[in-house]
């Protein structure tokens, strides 16, 4: 094996290993997920449940920045391993999967601002524990929303990957074909149906996705179709 193929076979192993990690992480998100505040209980009800699963809470923070920083790395593996086939798709995956990344790092920022004012919401001394409550519903909703976008964007560079798939054959039709489904579906159900069971089931197929990507390239590569660039260095 020459050092080019032995450093895109290198390249392969390590955007496989993190697609898999990736997928795995985004199912560790949603199985930790939870509502912060409720409309239907009142103000000591939702205090006393978040003091309860503070812990799950602190642990569902710590694994969306884990989360983000695969999703980082993977993103950056996927552009050095599709860029030589086809530069346009593989910097749109990546630059969707690092935008991603970023709205998923920063919901995990959120909830461990959450977990600040509970720590200290008792020396906060405010007169109207309403204004607690709003604070608390303020963050939750802001990380929902990074959520939704988070989310949208992984479905983007799903479409994108899938596009790529089917445009340089480097990979099977059908991982194409369910990629492109999952990247028109994601952004749809968790956008306009984020509480239905419907959007639960786009994102566990987005985390399957990811990892069925990753499988496919960790054990087989790229390798259905020889590069175009490759065939005119050989003619």
């Amino acid at each position: 094996m020459t050092n080019d193929t032995i450093n895109i076979r290198n390249t392969e192993i390590i955007t496989g290993i993190f697609s898999i990690l990736a997928g795995l992480a985004l199912i560790l998100t949603i199985i930790t997920r939870f509502e912060f505040i409720s409309f239907f209980s009142s103000l000591n009800e939702d205090l006393d449940y978040l003091l309860d699963n503070m812990q799950l809470l602190k642990l569902n923070s710590i694994i969306w920045l884990i989360t983000g920083l695969i999703i980082t790395v993977s993103a950056s593996t996927f552009i050095v391993l599709l860029n030589p086939w086809h530069k346009l798709f593989s910097w749109l995956t990546g630059f969707f999967m690092i935008l991603a990344a970023a709205m998923i790092s920063v919901s995990g920022i959120k909830g461990l601002s959450v977990i600040e004012i509970l720590l200290h919401f008792q020396d906060l001394e405010l007169t109207n524990h309403e204004i607690l409550k709003l604070s608390i519903f303020t963050l939750a909703r802001e990380k929902e929303l990074y959520i939704i976008m988070a989310y949208s964007l992984l479905g983007f560079g799903f479409l994108s990957l899938g596009l790529f798939a089917l445009r340089t054959r480097s990979m099977t039709i059908a991982t194409g074909v369910v990629s492109i489904i999952t990247g028109i579906l994601l952004p749809v159900f968790t956008s306009l149906i984020p509480e239905s069971i419907l959007a639960d089931i786009g994102l566990v197929a987005g985390s399957i996705t990811f990892m069925v990507i990753g499988v496919r390239i960790l054990f087989n590569g790229l390798s259905l179709k020889k590069q175009p660039e490759k065939k005119n260095k050989k003619t």
